[in-house]
């Protein structure tokens, strides 16, 4: 049995000597029975909706189903505007006590008076929760939802579809909304069952949206469970901060495609040094806000994306994360964005090592930053999309991607995509071997393929803004190709770098480094650099800078390792810079250095490839006295 009160604030599963107020609206002794439209006005169908028209009739509504009436195929409709709304239409308490009827606004607002600064409670928003066959229309909401507990939104803190869906359509907020995780301003927590159809399209967020852990977002906090659900034309143009799966439009972004969605809002992730310094990939904690590779990152339209797409998507918004920060996503796991384009501003604030703490040779993944998807993992695409913004982290920082990892012999793609951001990035390196991870690029920072011959293509990109970096393997398209532990294949065609690159080591006008670990194919093909390269790092361990790629490596010295490089139909017409001081600059037209060891051979070629620009020191007066031939 359950007991409740007219304020829909305690619901108990048991009633033992307990005493609790009672009321005529929702009396015990008539719960279970057929309660439809009893003391509201209406019949409850299309034609005669059962009316809401006061505090008292939207009290009445929540009780009746809170008690367990789920008005499937009933309809409601809204009179007047409704202030002091402190009890959630349905709730999820133990057992699942949706709406699954339909309710029309009609372009009424309802303001929320729910929580504070003490409270716990979880499932806050107009609605507690919406079932299968909920549909809302034409809702606004104001006021402010206060609390520490999880599974809150301005309009339903969670919705569960089934077969016959889920719609919510020309829906706003105002309402200040602050939670602890799966927090919204439209949505807290949407899941579907595989048959289902969940749509919302047309609602927009103007509140605040805050949660103090994770999945946060100005339209919902997460769209999980592995079934297509469709968000479109959908806003956000308020602040809306978490610790860390934070979204403009959404936090996480499970089986879910974003069309014609735009944010204007500021994007932030409050994770810091302290708690993030090093990462466990795989450590999903929701009690402390962390989470896996594929649920942490912020992003303008999602903070994490797995098997969704983003279309015709648009962000304006800053965004600022510690680790996984994209103009669209912070991270794109079989993930599809294409015809997209950020225009705000993009900032990575921390230096994530390896899970590994007590390894200091491991990768330095820096901030992991891109104008379109900071971590793109697997069989993720990048099509025709546009980074307008300015790009600045410390280590894998790039006008589009920051870090592509391809694996399990599927293909990444990066293809048509234009960066005309300045792209900046520093103190990701530590020395070392742990440094060379850190690489900065106008469309990518660094690709990896590993795991079962992965992948990558970056193809038609073209690159017109600045790359600086003082950290390894700059590149006016790539800052480094890195192969891991078994085969991969990498392409790079039709590019066209026109910014200028600066970088103290392994600097290309379109890559800056070729890294194997064990057998690697590179190809740079149909490729031109205009802009200028220039090597600032002036030591004895000499610059490498090239016109188009900067200097090659192989890790081990032995018959197992191969690396393949081509280099054809290229063309580098801008100058080569190293410091006027420097003896050993390993500076050329088209490569810096070109590494051959004795059983791990270097193969390939470059073929009909050719210099225009100046190659010398940057004062463009004669090489230092004393330096290298090479």
């Amino acid at each position: 049995m359950t007991a409740l009160t007219l304020e829909g604030k305690v619901q108990k599963k048991k009633a033992e000597n307990k005493s609790l107020p009672m009321n005529a609206i929702a009396d015990l002794g008539l719960i279970g029975d057929d309660l439809s439209g009893a003391t509201l006005e209406g019949e409850g169908t299309e034609d005669s909706p059962f009316l809401i028209k006061d505090l008292a009739d939207i009290t009445t509504f929540a009780s009746l189903v809170n008690s367990g009436l789920s008005y499937a195929g009933q309809c409601f409709q809204a009179t007047s505007d409704i202030t002091d709304i402190s009890t959630p239409i349905g709730t999820f308490d133990q057992v699942d006590v949706p709406f699954q009827g339909v309710f029309d606004g009609a372009g009424h607002t309802f303001t929320l008076a729910m929580g504070n600064e003490d409270s716990v409670d979880g499932y806050l928003g107009l609605f507690g929760c919406l079932g299968d066959g909920a549909a809302v229309k034409n809702v606004k909401i104001a006021g402010n939802i206060q609390t520490k507990g999880d599974i809150v939104g301005g309009l339903a803190a969670a919705a569960h579809a089934g077969k016959e869906g889920i719609t919510i359509s020309q829906v706003t907020n105002d309402a200040t909304i602050a939670g602890s995780s799966y927090v919204g301003g439209i949505l807290g927590s949407v899941t579907a069952t595989t048959a289902s159809n969940f749509v919302i399209s047309d609602a927009a967020n103007h509140g605040k949206v805050t949660g103090a852990k994770t999945y946060v977002g100005g339209i919902a906090g997460e769209f999980d469970s592995a079934v297509a659900k469709t968000i479109e034309r959908c806003t956000n143009d308020a602040e809306v901060t978490g610790f860390n799966g934070v979204g403009g439009i959404s936090g996480y972004n499970y089986f879910a495609d974003f069309v014609q969605c735009q944010n204007d809002g500021t994007v932030k992730s409050t994770q810091e040094a302290a708690t993030g310094c090093y990462f466990n990939f795989n450590a999903k904690n929701y009690s402390t806000g962390t989470s896996g590779v594929f649920q942490q990152g912020t992003g303008g339209i999602a903070g994490a994306m797995q098997n969704g797409s983003i279309k015709n998507c648009v962000n304006n918004g800053s965004v600022t994360g510690f680790f996984k920060i994209g103009g669209m996503a912070g991270v794109s796991y079989w993930g599809n964005i294409q015809n997209s384009q950020n225009n705000g501003q993009v900032t990575g604030t921390g230096v994530v090592k390896s899970s590994n703490p007590a390894s200091q040779t491991h990768f330095v993944y820096g901030s992991v930053v891109g104008g379109i998807i900071g971590w793109a993992r697997t069989q993720s695409t990048v099509k025709n999309c546009i980074n307008a913004g300015d790009i600045t982290g410390k280590g894998n920082v790039g006008g589009i991607v920051g870090y592509y990892y391809a694996e399990s012999q599927k293909m990444g793609e990066i293809t048509a995509c234009k960066n005309s951001g300045n792209i900046t990035s520093a103190d990701a390196y530590f020395g070392g071997v742990a440094g060379i991870c850190a690489s900065t690029g106008g469309i990518a920072g660094m690709v990896t393929a590993v795991a079962g011959s992965g992948r990558c293509v970056i193809k038609e990109c073209e690159n017109t803004g600045a790359v600086v970096s003082n950290t390894y393997n700059t590149g006016g398209i790539l800052g480094k190709f890195h192969c891991g532990t078994t085969s991969s294949v990498q392409e790079m065609t039709m590019c066209v770098n026109k910014g200028s690159v600066t970088g103290p080591i392994y600097t290309g006008g379109i890559v800056g480094f070729c890294y194997a670990a064990y057998k690697q194919t590179t190809t740079i093909k149909n490729c031109a650099n205009y802009g200028v390269v220039k090597s600032i790092r002036a030591n004895d361990n000499g610059d490498c800078a090239g016109g188009i790629l900067g200097a090659n490596h192989v890790q081990n010295d032995g018959s197992a390792y191969q690396q393949i490089i081509y280099i054809y139909n290229c063309y580098n017409h801008g100058s080569i810079l190293y410091p006027a001081d420097h003896v050993k600059p390993y500076t050329g037209g088209i490569v810096g250095r070109w590494e051959k060891l004795s059983a791990a051979p270097l193969m390939g070629m470059i073929a009909n490839t050719y210099n225009a620009g100046f190659v010398g020191p940057d004062n463009e007066d004669a090489p230092a006295e004393g330096a290298v031939n090479t």
